[in-house]
């Protein structure tokens, strides 16, 4: 049996933002290109390099940039498919990565970066047959990749080696409704009863884990998800992005728009058509 249902080795597709959120854990690594990732809550300029690996469950994707090759691996597993690996003798618990947080993010470079694309070049050289001779040699090149995040988990963890505590996954259910209702109406005291606490508990424990509080957050990924939606179709008017993402006022989001970014929303949104027109130019 294969424990992981995808892998896609350097895919060039140029594609639409692409947002979502799954149960699945994630291993993804950006070849080259130009592209940002929402990740976290935050869009993050990717780098040649950057090994990113997630358990899913927060709303993540690519926003790429059509005037450059995008080229990406992706790798998608279940938690389930570990379980194989548990029962190795001495073996170390190969899922925490994917369970301490909700993503890490990793730049390779030099020795490290050649053998982790060496690791991936390998896999794919072994896509072909099922017989039981491939899939096992699948399996433990799968093995390999997963010991390798293993170790740079340990490297830059800052010994978070244990799964998550009860606050812990609390704080990532708030960030993963957060995530879902963002263009909502959200309240420190909505949220905080949908997750069956007080609110001036929520409100202590949160700012305790991410050092900003529940409305900063809210407001970071709203505009986020902004600039996702004038990626993606900068026709749009910035009336309708406001009200898309959450926000009541027009000139609230103007004006919150441009402390995050240092551009008014019009002013983001005619320059992306611009250099949208220039790609286009161009071919």
């Amino acid at each position: 049996m294969q424990e992981y249902d995808t892998f896609n080795y350097r895919l060039d597709s140029n594609m639409k933002p692409y947002i979502h959120s799954h149960t699945a854990n994630e291993i993804y690594y950006f070849h080259s290109g130009k592209c940002q990732y929402l990740l976290g809550g935050e869009l993050v300029d990717l780098i040649p390099g950057d090994l990113v690996v997630m358990n899913g469950i927060r709303e993540h994707g690519p926003i790429m940039d059509n005037s450059m090759r995008y080229i990406r691996s992706t790798m998608m597993f279940e938690r389930e498919a570990l379980r194989n690996f548990a029962l190795v003798p001495g073996m170390v618990d190969l899922s925490k990565p994917f369970q301490v947080e909700t993503s890490y993010r990793w730049n390779l470079q030099g020795a490290l970066k050649d053998e982790f694309e060496l690791l991936l070049q390998q896999l794919n050289g072994l896509q072909e047959g099922n017989s039981a001779v491939a899939l096992n040699r699948r399996s433990l090149k799968f093995y390999e990749i997963l010991l390798f995040i293993y170790a740079r988990f340990e490297e830059h963890a800052d010994g978070l080696t244990s799964a998550p505590s009860e606050q812990e996954q609390l704080i990532h259910r708030v960030l993963s409704y957060i995530d879902r209702h963002f263009a909502e109406e959200l309240s420190g005291e909505g949220i905080a009863e949908q997750m069956h606490v007080s609110k001036f508990y929520l409100m202590k424990l949160f700012k305790r884990y991410t050092k900003e509080t529940v409305f900063d957050y809210v407001t970071k990924r709203r505009i986020a998800e902004a600039k996702v939606h004038f990626h993606s179709n900068p026709g749009h008017s910035v009336t309708d992005v406001c009200h898309r993402t959450g926000f009541k006022d027009a000139s609230h989001f103007s004006r919150t728009f441009k402390k995050h970014t240092g551009l008014s929303p019009e002013q983001y949104r005619r320059l992306l058509l611009r250099a949208g027109n220039d790609s286009h130019a161009e071919r």
